[in-house]
């Protein structure tokens, strides 16, 4: 019983440092990499110029947090349409593994608690990260008729299918909004089925 519990002890604090490290690899790359680019992006009337920068922070999020992603099937998409992917939220790394691994430009439909990060909150509406109040009915319909507005335009879009993070091994129920969104744009949703089936 000793031997069990203090295994699972030292997995916890494993999982808690590992936690901690990545939020602080994000506080860092959004203090180092943030300001610059934004006012750069803002004086120049640019927004579009944060993007690759996005990606970057993206990326080297992934990378220093010792996250590996492998993805398959991107080579049955068509690279001039527009798609919405509609995922499972397990991680909260998972924004910046749709950002960066789907080889597209993306915008992502997140809470608006994210808007209250400092340099980040700024930034997410230069790169179409559009913040959904869930609270708000009517604000959050707005928000999916500007994220179908910019499917229209040939931005694709990722959603989180439950709107929030699970549990590992849960299954929240599905929220409408990603597939309302696809079926107003005309244009297909992709699922996510990490871990469910083979």
């Amino acid at each position: 019983m000793r031997a069990e519990s203090s295994t699972t002890a030292g997995r916890r604090l494993t999982g808690r440092l590992w936690y901690w490290w990545s939020l602080f690899v994000a506080a860092m790359l959004l203090l180092i990499i943030g300001p610059p680019t934004i006012l750069v992006s803002y004086l120049a009337g640019r927004r579009e110029w944060l993007y690759p920068w996005a990606l970057f922070g993206a990326r080297n999020w992934l990378r220093l947090s010792g996250v590996k992603v492998r993805v398959r099937g991107l080579e049955h998409l068509d690279p001039q349409r527009s798609y919405v992917f509609i995922a499972n939220h397990r991680s909260f790394l998972d924004t910046a593994s749709l950002f960066y691994h789907l080889g597209r430009r993306i915008g992502l439909v997140a809470k608006k608690e994210l808007l209250k990060v400092p340099i980040m909150g700024y930034g997410m509406g230069y790169v179409n990260i559009l913040a959904i109040d869930r609270s708000n009915r009517a604000r959050a319909i707005e928000t999916m008729k500007a994220a179908t507005d910019c499917l229209r335009r040939g931005v694709s879009f990722g959603v989180f299918a439950e709107g929030t993070r699970a549990l590992p091994g849960e299954l929240l129920p599905f929220k409408k909004g990603g597939f309302y969104m696809a079926i107003e744009a005309g244009v297909p949703p992709l699922p996510d089925l990490r871990g469910y089936g083979s």
